[in-house]
C-alpha cells in the first residue's frame, strides 16, 4: 500500500510541476511589439504541459480504483480462510466421531473452533474495509486538494487570456481607427 501512495505522490507532483512549467512559460513570454501587456506563447509547449496534466489526472483516478480492488481481494482472502478454516474443522470433527465420548469433546471443539474462526474472518473484514476506506480517503482528500490547485490554475489562466483579449480588442480598435483616419 506505501508503494501506491508513493506513486500516487509523485503523479500529484508531476501534475503540480507540469502547471508550475506552465507558469514559467507566461512569465518568460516575450513581450509584444504594440503593447508590453501582451505576450508570445510558445504554443507547442503550452500544448504540450496541458496533454501533461491531463494525461496524469485519469491515472490518479485509475490509482483510486486499484485501491478498491486491493480492498475487495483483502476481504476475498479472509472468506477463503474463513472458509478453509471451516473445512478444517468438519474434517477433524468426522475423524473424532469414532466414540461417543469423542463425539462430545469434538462437538465441544468444534464449535469453539468455528466461533473463533467467524471472529477471526470479522476481525480481518473489518481491518481490510478500514485499511481501504483510509487509502480512499487519502486518495480523495489529493484528487479534492489536486482538482481545488487546477481549479485555480485555469481560473488564472482564464483571467489572464480575458485581459490578453481586452488589450487585442483594444489595439484592433486603434488601428481600425487610424485606418479610418488615413483613408
Amino acid at each position: 500500500m506505501e508503494k501506491v501512495e508513493e506513486i500516487t505522490n509523485t503523479k500529484i507532483v508531476d501534475i503540480i510541476n507540469s502547471i508550475n512549467e506552465l507558469e514559467k512559460i507566461l512569465e518568460t513570454a516575450p513581450n509584444t511589439i504594440f503593447n508590453s501587456q501582451l505576450i508570445k506563447l510558445d504554443r507547442p509547449k503550452v500544448e504540450e504541459q496541458l496533454k501533461q496534466i491531463v494525461a496524469l489526472i485519469p491515472e490518479a483516478f485509475d490509482e483510486a480504483m486499484d485501491i478498491i480492488e486491493n480492498k475487495n481481494q483483502i476481504l476475498c482472502a479472509a472468506k477463503e480462510l474463513s472458509k478453509s478454516m471451516k473445512e478444517e474443522t468438519e474434517a477433524d470433527i468426522k475423524k473424532m466421531l469414532d466414540t461417543h465420548e469423542i463425539v462430545k469433546e469434538a462437538s465441544k471443539y468444534a464449535h469453539q473452533i468455528r466461533d473463533k474462526a467467524k471472529l477471526e474472518s470479522i476481525e480481518m473484514q473489518t481491518m481490510g474495509v478500514r485499511h481501504a476506506d483510509e487509502k480512499l480517503q487519502l486518495v480523495e482528500y489529493r484528487i479534492k486538494a489536486l482538482l481545488n490547485n487546477i481549479h485555480e490554475e485555469v481560473k488564472k489562466f482564464e483571467n489572464y487570456l480575458s485581459e490578453v483579449m481586452e488589450v487585442v480588442q483594444e489595439e484592433r480598435t486603434q488601428i481600425k481607427n487610424t485606418i479610418e483616419r488615413l483613408e
